[in-house]
């Protein structure tokens, strides 16, 4: 199994989320005991960033990997699954493209990532790292993923040499 990983790096985040739980919880419980309504508000717009940041973490791109019939997606904590047999066709990506906008997920911070709507791809799933490295797979049951990683071109041609194997 080759692995292809992407261009970010996840350390940064750790430390913002950290830095968050300190700061909400000296204000929360050293200014003002969590008496005013500033220390309230504080914690709120704290903990909305909190999770903000954590779900980046959770679904920020990894990397991608092509083991046996599988074409796997991973994030830190979790991976997705696409068996190659379902794959209808793989296509690079110009990076001039327009990738539309992003119904749900992130518009760069940690990546792309999150469902995505575009004329030209229709609504797809966006994971990678930067636009110059994207390419799109579509699959037979006419979902869309535009993934991406340092090694496109090897990745894409690993998935094409799979799918003709099969």
């Amino acid at each position: 199994m080759k692995t292809y990983s992407l261009d970010i790096k996840g350390w940064p985040m750790v430390i913002v989320i950290a830095v968050c739980l300190i700061v909400m919880t000296w204000v929360y419980f050293e200014v003002d005991a969590g008496r005013t309504w500033h220390s309230f508000l504080s914690v709120i717009v704290l903990s909305v960033l909190l999770l903000y940041l954590a779900s980046a973490l959770l679904f920020m791109p990894y990397s991608i990997s092509v083991e046996g019939d599988k074409l796997f997606r991973s994030s830190p904590v979790w991976t997705w699954v696409v068996r190659l047999s379902d794959i209808k066709s793989v296509a690079a990506v110009d990076s001039n493209s327009d990738f539309g906008r992003c119904k749900l997920g992130s518009y760069g911070m940690l990546g792309f990532w999150g469902k995505w709507h575009s004329e030209k791809f229709g609504d797809y799933t966006a994971f990678y790292g930067r636009p110059d490295q994207c390419f799109f797979v579509r699959l037979k049951n006419g979902k869309g993923y535009m993934l991406g990683c340092k090694e496109n071109e090897a990745l894409m041609q690993a998935i094409k040499d799979a799918i003709a194997e099969q």
